[in-house]
């Protein structure tokens, strides 16, 4: 196991049975540099595997896959006009306008939140929720849209999903296309992602204007994939991205 931690070299390793608990060390970025409240610290997160009849080379990559997933939560994202950071409690009114935008919630998918317990319950989940972050406009440090990078499929490749809303007053203006850029950089060359992929309904042209623009590839649709809670069952366009196709 010597080549194993040789090759990662912030991780510590102990013994309990065939269970081999990895003990990595990361830095915690929920805010850019520059935009925290002080600096980044560095934090232990507590990897579990079980190595019972596993050659080290697929424990390595299976450890290897894990460390970068514990990265995502750690990317510093960041374009030239605004800046993603978590979610928190005190960006509830910003949140619930969006939540409760009825034509955001069309095109996107987002449940409306009718309610104010609804908008309750979702703002206490995002908060909760280590890959859901918020878009923040530097010159003002308003909360403009809200932005997700989530694990697509637990046992592939590293591959993450990125889904995203922007707030009515702030569309049409190019933020999306820009911090879409600056995640997809983030996760491709610091996570060492495998692949992102971009989900939106066949009728949403901007989406696609930005999946275009940041330079994603047309999959194909899915027939019949999601059922709107108010327009019923509707198509989605596919789009990935992978590193070897933006070097």
């Amino acid at each position: 196991m010597r080549k194993l931690l040789r090759n990662h070299r912030r991780v510590s390793q102990l013994k309990l049975d065939n269970w081999t608990i990895y003990v990595a060390r990361i830095k915690d970025a929920a805010l850019p540099k520059g935009y925290a409240h002080k600096e980044a610290e560095e934090q232990t997160a507590t990897i579990y595997l079980n190595a019972y009849r596993r050659s080290e080379q697929e424990v390595s990559e299976e450890l290897d896959s894990q460390i970068r997933l514990l990265k995502l939560q750690t990317l510093r994202i960041s374009s030239d006009r605004c800046y993603l950071r978590r979610v928190q409690y005190g960006d509830y009114e910003e949140l619930a306008e969006l939540w409760q935008d009825e034509e955001i919630s069309r095109s996107s998918g987002i449940a409306e939140c009718k309610e104010k317990k609804d908008t309750v319950i979702r703002m206490e989940f995002a908060v909760q929720d280590v890959y859901q972050y918020v878009i923040v406009c530097k010159d003002t440090g308003e909360v403009m849209g809200i932005f997700g990078i989530h694990q697509f499929f637990e046992r592939m490749p590293l591959c993450v999903e990125f889904s995203y809303a922007m707030r009515r007053k702030f569309q049409n203006q190019g933020y999306m296309k820009e911090i879409v850029m600056a995640a997809k950089n983030a996760c491709l060359h610091d996570a060492k992602a495998d692949q992102i992929i971009i989900r939106h309904f066949i009728d949403n042209p901007r989406s696609r204007a930005i999946c275009e623009y940041c330079g994603f590839t047309y999959e194909g649709y899915l027939h019949r994939a999601y059922m709107h809670e108010k327009e019923g069952v509707k198509d989605l366009c596919c789009w990935s991205a992978i590193l070897e196709e933006i070097e």
